[in-house]
């Protein structure tokens, strides 16, 4: 769980100007997806990919129609060299290609990404390397009231390997913070978990 705090020692670490300017989330995915790829100790010579899934409600253009509640979702994706995640670039570096992903959701890259799902059906997806976020935050699960109050938890029940959701929790002090269920190997689990200590201190 990543409380107010954390987020400020993550967003720490960006220049000022990037500090200013990044949001929550392209900081905390491209932190995560530093420190993953470290735990995991993946080959300098190899490349990492993040996938971001995106919401593309906000395109009027495309005509989902009022009240729709089914997914309106598409991936993006982010490539790094793993030695510039591992230590060779800044987290700065790491910001700027979630924010260049995120910049690709346009209502014609919607269109593009459903007609070649339509044409082609949907591709196998090349797990090596891969870390998928979906941010959940605004979603409103954690609003819900079925009669009974609010819910204990709004998200995901489970999580796999290689896929993490962001999720609007309560701290200890009842502060708004975010989850991020995480699965890793437990060696590499010990490593990302140093990796957390290490940015508390810092």
């Amino acid at each position: 769980t990543f409380g107010p705090a954390d987020l400020a020692a993550i967003k720490k670490h960006l220049p000022p100007l990037v500090r200013d300017k990044a949001t929550t989330f392209e900081a905390l995915a491209a932190y995560l997806w530093r420190a993953r790829t470290a735990a995991l100790e993946v080959p300098l010579g190899e490349e990492a990919r993040l996938v971001i899934i995106a919401n593309f409600r906000a395109f009027v253009e495309l005509g989902l129609p009022d009240g729709y509640y089914g997914n309106a979702c598409v991936p993006l994706a982010a490539l790094a060299d793993v030695a510039a995640l591992r230590g060779g670039g800044s987290l700065a570096d790491a910001v700027a290609l979630v924010r260049r992903a995120k910049a690709a959701v346009t209502a014609e890259y919607v269109r593009s990404t459903v007609d070649v799902l339509v044409l082609r059906g949907r591709p196998f997806l090349a797990l090596q390397n891969l870390f998928v976020v979906s941010d959940n935050r605004h979603a409103g699960f954690h609003r819900v009231d079925f009669g009974w109050g609010e819910p204990v938890h709004g998200g995901p029940a489970d999580t796999v390997f290689g896929v993490t959701f962001f999720v609007p929790v309560k701290d200890r002090d009842g502060e708004d913070a975010v989850a991020v269920p995480i699965v890793l190997p437990r060696p590499a689990m010990e490593r990302f978990a140093a990796e957390m200590e290490r940015l508390c201190k810092a």
